[in-house]
């Protein structure tokens, strides 16, 4: 099967004006676009929207710099045909996310600690953010760009609220300190002490990955600054370079595995940016504290 030309020529009218000409090359481009039309169709049978403007809606979302064909193929297909069919406030659409929203919300609010009357409130209140708007802008649904699964990024926006609303926070269970990823802080909100539980063990096989990808004198500094305390004086003195230098190699190896981290958990998880956000931000202002205690169980590495 191969996209009509009408259909090409809208989603390419649709792109950024840095991305068209790169699909424009793409000699396989008819074929892909139906494939992942074809991939959005065959789970949402009854949606109305079609496939020229399903394609314009993917193609405002095809930002970055990835390869066309690698772009195409990580767009969760069926959550943005959804997603752009809920946009357009298509009936069909608008009860079948329903009907993915309302139960999983019921459950975690129940989980939580809310009451029934409660967790319908919920219900209501995300429908009306996600599906409706403000009255002042489009709903949320909008904000989805389809990396990542649709249900991971519904999963983030019910337990946001949930967890706001949620008078009954029990206490996290007491871990290990090496499993200890990102420490708590009377800063961290609840969303993000949910993620830090919720993905540790890819955390750590991701920051592990990301440290051992580091030079050799860049690993063997920031074990010295994390692990053994050194401060930038001491640390000049015993690689005999200028505080300067030491300060700027320990800033350049921290964003080069916050960067391979966030890459690493966008790869393996599936998750949607706003989950593998979450992670990094609290990594970024726990930054130290996690570093002193993973670098210090990862003598190994």
């Amino acid at each position: 099967m191969k996209a009509s030309a009408g259909e090409i020529q809208r989603f390419l009218a649709s792109l950024p004006a840095e991305r068209v000409g790169d699909f424009a090359s793409l000699a396989e481009l008819p074929e892909r676009l139906a494939e992942v039309c074809s991939r959005a169709r065959e789970a949402w049978p009854a949606l109305e929207t079609s496939a020229e403007n399903f394609l314009a809606y993917l193609a405002e979302r095809s930002v970055g710099d990835k390869a066309p064909a690698a772009a195409l193929e990580e767009f969760d297909a069926p959550g943005l045909y959804l997603a752009c069919a809920c946009a357009s406030q298509e009936a069909p659409a608008l009860r079948a996310f329903q009907e993915l929203l309302s139960p999983y919300a019921r459950s975690v609010a129940m989980r939580m600690g809310l009451s029934a009357s409660d967790a319908e409130d919920l219900v209501a209140t995300l429908s009306e953010q996600l599906l409706v708007g403000d009255g002042q802008g489009a709903p949320r649904i909008v904000q989805y760009q389809g990396r990542g699964n649709l249900r991971a990024w519904l999963k983030i926006s019910v337990t946001r609220m949930a967890l706001r609303r949620s008078k009954k926070h029990q206490k996290q269970q007491e871990v290990p300190e090496e499993a200890q990823l990102l420490p708590e802080s009377a800063e961290d909100d609840l969303l993000l002490a949910y993620l830090r539980h919720q993905y540790r063990e890819p955390f750590t096989a991701a920051f592990r990955q990301a440290f051992h990808n580091l030079s050799n004198d860049d690993r063997l500094l920031m074990r010295r600054k994390f692990v053994d305390g050194l401060t930038g004086d001491e640390l000049a003195s015993l690689h005999q370079i200028h505080r300067g230098t030491v300060i700027r190699r320990l800033a350049r190896a921290r964003q080069q595995l916050v960067d391979e981290i966030r890459a690493t958990l966008v790869q393996r998880l599936k998750v949607s940016d706003d989950e593998v956000d979450s992670i990094i931000r609290v990594l970024r202002s726990q930054l130290d504290a996690s570093f002193g205690s993973l670098l210090g169980v990862s003598a190994s590495l």
